[in-house]
């Protein structure tokens, strides 16, 4: 339940945050990752097979309406670079520019 609470926070996570939030191994880390995913809470960016990034995407698109869109249009994202904090209505979290995958 407290990782689900730090997504609030960084909805936009991989392997060492949630090393780093739960004290797990890789693998311990990997493991909640994947039942995160299973669970519909967490989902991939892009297709890395190393440094893989994940995010929090229902909460996520609520800032963001190019992902949202791009959600809707099954489109994938990539993280391009990381951006600054971006505080609305209390809710400071850190941003990361997303780009758009050609589907070709």
């Amino acid at each position: 339940m407290e990782i689900i609470r730090k997504l609030f926070g960084q909805p936009i996570v991989g392997v060492a945050e949630i090393m780093k939030w739960t004290n797990f191994s890789p693998q311990g880390a990997y493991n909640v990752i994947k039942r995160l995913e299973n669970l519909k809470i967490l989902e991939p960016l892009g297709d890395a097979a190393y440094g893989q990034k994940y995010v929090y995407a229902d909460y996520y698109e609520i800032f963001d309406d190019a992902f949202k869109e791009s959600r809707k249009n099954k489109n994938k994202f990539k993280i391009v670079k990381k951006a600054g904090k971006r505080c609305n209505m209390g809710i400071c979290q850190t941003r990361s520019l997303l780009k758009l995958q050609n589907k070709i």
